[in-house]
């Protein structure tokens, strides 16, 4: 595992070394993915989830307070002003700020593995323990998700 943007810069590039031509680009507030071909994707991303080509996925910052009943259109509005493609894109919300994502690859004879993740441990808490939380009902845009991509 590595975490390609923690010396603080607010861009960068990181290139698969298991998957030749994958790129993960990162700007002030998101990151964006961008495979050498498209691929199929299983996801349940707030905006171009579900099962569908895919020639990107973007994952956006947004502060651990962010609230809104209409994340899609957040998304949308965003990849407008950055000039990123709407089409076969798939968009994600995090509250991890960028610089913590972290980089797992994979390669073997069959299949390659690239696996970025943006997960947050701030908001945890322990049994017992008092201490200052954020409330733990769902807010749209900040949940889980589940990809599964193939090639071609």
């Amino acid at each position: 595992m590595t975490m390609p943007f923690i010396d603080g810069a607010e861009k960068g590039l990181y290139e698969s070394e298991a998957w030749a031509g994958l790129k993960l680009l990162r700007s002030e507030r998101h990151l964006l993915l961008t495979p050498p071909t498209p691929l199929q994707g299983v996801s349940s991303a707030v905006y171009g989830g579900g099962m569908r080509k895919l020639h990107q996925i973007v994952n956006i910052y947004v502060d651990k307070h962010y609230r809104c009943d209409e994340p899609e259109s957040d998304i949308r509005r965003l990849l407008q002003e950055w000039d990123i493609s709407e089409q076969e894109t798939a968009g994600l919300l995090t509250a991890v700020r960028l610089r913590y994502a972290a980089v797992a690859e994979e390669r073997c004879n069959d299949y390659a593995v690239f696996c970025c993740a943006t997960a947050g441990a701030s908001n945890s808490a322990r049994a017992g323990v008092q201490r200052t939380t954020f409330p733990a009902v769902w807010t749209p845009g900040r949940s889980t998700s589940c990809w599964w991509w193939t090639a071609g």
